[in-house]
């Protein structure tokens, strides 16, 4: 043991007496790594690998080849079950790796080089548990954490190692009893307070990892197997305030904010990242494709199922670069809005994106998208903030129209948005008792009549609607239903 510190000590020395007398290497500039990490965050993910690629404007060594793996962990998010993304990830990790450990056998205390080996060992771990391969999955976040560890020893002002520090305390924590044994065999015990702790620590401090980490809280916080959707809204506002603005920071905000009730904000959101990909063209086609199709969904949560279409005709050009689920998404978003009547152009996109024909219309039904077209002034006027006069408009269409479900749902939805809980409870639970009411629009009614009800203060009737909405169909905000749960709804100042 004593030979081995002493070999150390001297490998220290020698280090630093090199160090004092040859020619220092000329250090990565921090801007032109932020100006990486801001490229990945907009998903410009060519234009980082590109910047990576110039001759001399990164030196050889473990930063590059650690913000070259991270390239496609970023198109990994993106295209989650791309298989040759994994195996290209996992060659250019293994180069980080071996780049940080041949830094690190010259200097043993480089923080900076073991960031960036136990950041790639925390990536490998998450790969290998893509993989179903547990033991090396857990083997490699033990290497992350002690690398991590020492790297925070080594510059305690540096941040940054509390992204994957933290990362690894939620998840060990979260493990189920028998795998949380062994991890603790392994030495990899979890905490999830000291993991938030250290999760909030790099969101505040750190200089490349800080956004990762706000994403990573706010996955964390709208996760369904614990839903403290309380605590992801306010995720979601720290990640949508993040400084530089960025594509990635709009979009995660816009997803938990679309599932928790928050369209209108959602949409502000996408909006705001589809302008910045219309500026650099060459944005990933697979992260247009998420915009697109997050930004149709969000219509559907309007009750705009016309312009839900209008968004996706955008994305047909794209569909050989979309990944499978966010096509179930799109497909999704076609079927709704065939339950809402013959649309135009509903037939090509049906083709498109493999749904089938819409089904036959209830009888008695008639044209339903006939109903949403007598809407639409309203809706425009809620969109502009006018609640009251499209409430106005709307409860007049209604009243004109007693056996019209869908004037009846939408009545009763600007009802509630203009705080006018009495009337909202009335339409609302006539398009809900309505037999001609299309399915896949129950799941909404029954989220607003909870709302009205809270309006109202009737928690009790609230309850009962949100735990019906909860258990109906599948739709865009149904995670609302569970937020409300916990917390009553209240109108919008």
């Amino acid at each position: 043991m004593l030979s081995r510190t002493l070999l150390v000590l001297a490998t220290i020395l020698m280090g630093r007496l090199a160090a004092s007398t040859a020619p220092p290497e000329r250090p990565v500039p921090g801007e032109a790594r932020l100006e990486v990490v801001r490229l990945l965050h907009d998903g410009r993910f060519d234009e980082a690998d590109e910047r990576l690629s110039v001759v001399g404007r990164f030196p050889a060594g473990p930063d590059r080849d650690f913000l070259r793996a991270f390239v496609l962990y970023w198109r990994l998010l993106y295209d989650p079950d791309n298989p040759a993304l994994k195996i290209a990830f996992g060659s250019r990790l293994d180069a980080a790796v071996a780049s940080a450990a041949a830094r690190l056998a010259e200097a043993p205390a480089d923080a900076e080089a073991l960031l960036g080996s136990g950041t790639a060992h925390l990536f490998l771990a998450e790969l290998r548990a893509s993989e179903k391969r547990s033991f090396a999955a857990a083997m490699e976040a033990r290497r992350a954490r002690a690398e991590l560890e020492e790297a925070a020893v080594a510059n305690p002002d540096l941040a940054d190692p509390s992204f994957g520090l933290g990362t690894v305390d939620v998840l060990a924590d979260a493990l189920p009893s028998v795998a949380r044994g062994l991890s603790s065999v392994l030495g990899l015990g979890g905490n999830r307070e000291r993991g938030l702790r250290r999760l909030e620590r790099a969101a505040a401090g750190g200089r490349t990892f800080a956004l990762e980490a706000r994403l990573f809280l706010l996955s964390i916080h709208s996760s369904r197997r614990r839903r403290e959707y309380d605590g992801a809204l306010g995720a979601a506002d720290l990640v949508a305030a993040f400084v530089p603005r960025s594509v990635a920071s709009l979009d995660g905000a816009a997803r938990v904010r679309l599932s928790l009730g928050a369209a209108g904000q959602a949409a502000t959101d996408l909006d705001g990242a589809l302008a910045a990909a219309a500026e650099a063209p060459r944005t990933d086609r697979s992260v247009l494709a998420t915009l697109l199709v997050e930004r149709s969904r969000a219509e559907i949560a309007l009750f705009r199922p016309d312009r839900a279409l209008d968004g996706l005709r955008r994305l047909v050009p794209l569909r050989a670069a979309i990944p499978p689920d966010l096509l179930k998404k799109a497909a999704e978003v076609v079927r709704v809005a065939a339950s809402s009547g013959d649309l135009p152009g509903l037939a090509e996109l049906e083709e498109v994106f493999g749904t089938g024909s819409a089904p036959p219309a209830l009888a008695g039904a008639g044209d339903s998208w006939a109903s949403w077209k007598k809407g639409i002034p309203a809706l425009d006027l809620e969109r502009g903030g006018e609640q009251d006069q499209a409430a106005d408009l709307l409860e007049a269409l209604a009243r004109d129209a007693p056996g019209d479900a869908v004037l009846a749902l939408l009545a009763g939805r600007a009802a509630v948005l203009a705080g006018r809980a009495a009337r909202a409870r009335l339409e609302l639970a006539r398009a809900e008792s309505s037999r001609l009411l299309p399915p896949a629009w129950l799941g909404p009614c029954l989220l607003f009549l909870g709302r009205a009800a809270d309006l109202g203060g009737d928690r009790q009737a609230a309850m009962g609607f949100y735990r019906r909405a909860a258990a109906a169909p599948s739709f865009v905000e149904r995670e609302a239903a569970w937020l409300h749960l916990r917390v009553p709804y209240r109108a919008p100042s």
